[in-house]
């Protein structure tokens, strides 16, 4: 390989699980066109605060997700960093980019543009993944299945172009199924193939952990910024409200969570997922949620505040479903407490909502934080107990 010249290189399917293997730099420069996705979509839903806008927020969100998903996967599957290779991602982010500017027009004259975008960063990746397979045969049957079923999804994507209103959402909603449901129908496939990396989509999944976090916080901060000479109440604590809560999930996910990695198996890495999803579509709709609040300031909060309990609480439900999924977790071996106190959490933040307009934003707050410094005081007291089971073990040897 060394030998090779720097301008072509073949993509090499990766053999073993280094468990030191980081994201490249490619993969992080990458990432910033997702931040001004989930920027353009949290936009779209802080000024629509309804159940039709969630809805559409989550249309928007998820090909971006799944995008970005389909590329960490390719990257940990398959070794390749050559001229072509960083010309393929840089079209890779020309559409993404288009994909950026037309969220926000999702539902209006914008569809188009954000439909072709995605459907040339689809193609570029299935490209990718036809190049890995027809240098390594041994990924072959998996990378044919991919380029199958993400070429369908396309195709739907386009035929959605020429439609309008229902016709249109249920086409794009059958696309999504498609991109989401193929990766299923190669598990007996990646059963011969080597194991995703241990190291590499840990990281990968907390840097876009990080990233919808710190999309949220910049945003909120803006909002405030943009609203504070009001002088209302809501408009001085949204800013430290906001932060404190980021701060919370960033605790748990990255102490509870991030260090561990999925339980052995390619359909547990895939299961796992599914959460990690569902707490990044719930992490817009907090930042969204808050730029509402900090819009409507002084007028009615009801639908704002509850976007907001109810997003907190999708992320300690997931938070606690992860937990499960991952080894070693020393909640684990108390699924019952563990059980009670994250999913109770999660159940009393999705309460709040239904007293939001009559409760005092302050308070629903200062609750759903008070949840989450629970959660914490929970991971340390279970940590300290199986410290000193382990002492208690090691002075018995």
């Amino acid at each position: 390989m060394a030998d090779e010249p720097l301008w072509w290189r073949r993509p090499t399917l990766r053999e073993d699980d280094d468990e030191k293997r980081r994201a490249t730099w490619l993969e992080l420069f990458v990432d910033l066109m997702f931040v001004a996705i989930i920027s353009a979509c949290a936009r779209g839903l802080a000024l629509d605060v309804t159940l039709g806008g969630v809805g559409r927020f989550a249309l928007e969100f998820l090909p971006a997700w799944w995008m970005w998903l389909g590329l960490t996967v390719y990257n940990d599957r398959l070794d390749a960093d050559d001229v072509s290779h960083r010309l393929a991602f840089l079209a890779m982010m020309l559409a993404l980019g288009g994909m950026a500017v037309s969220a926000r027009e999702f539902f209006g004259g914008g569809f188009e543009v954000y439909a072709l975008s995605y459907v040339v960063a689809r193609i570029v990746l299935i490209g990718l993944w036809v190049r890995g397979g027809r240098h390594n045969p041994r990924i072959r049957p998996l990378t044919n299945r991919y380029g199958l079923g993400f070429s369908l999804a396309a195709l739907l994507w386009l035929v959605a172009i020429a439609l309008s209103g229902p016709a249109r959402i249920a086409v794009v909603v059958a696309a999504i199924v498609v991109d989401f449901g193929t990766p299923a129908t190669t598990m007996r496939v990646q059963r011969d193939l080597p194991p995703l990396s241990r190291s590499h989509l840990p990281e990968r999944f907390g840097i876009f952990v990080l990233i919808v976090l710190g999309e949220s916080v910049i945003s909120v901060e803006q909002a405030v910024g943009n609203n504070y000479l009001h002088g209302s109440l809501a408009h001085i604590t949204a800013g430290p409200a906001a932060l404190a809560l980021a701060f919370v999930l960033w605790w748990l996910y990255f102490d509870h969570v991030a260090e561990n990695p999925p339980l052995p198996s390619n359909l547990m890495t895939l299961l796992w997922t599914y959460p990690h999803l569902v707490m990044a579509l719930a992490l817009g709709m907090l930042g969204a949620g808050i730029q509402a609040y900090v819009g409507v300031a002084g007028e009615s909060t009801r639908a704002t505040m509850s976007v907001v309990a109810i997003s907190v609480g999708a992320c300690y439900a997931m938070i606690g479903v992860l937990e499960f999924m991952t080894e070693p977790s020393a909640e684990r071996h108390h699924p019952a407490r563990s059980l009670g106190v994250h999913g109770g959490s999660a159940l009393i933040a999705c309460a709040l909502a239904a007293v939001a307009g009559a409760v005092d934003e302050l308070w629903i707050f200062a609750a759903l934080v008070a949840l989450g410094v629970a959660q914490i005081a929970y991971g340390f007291i279970t940590r300290a107990r199986h410290l000193a089971w382990d002492n208690e073990d090691a002075v018995k040897l």
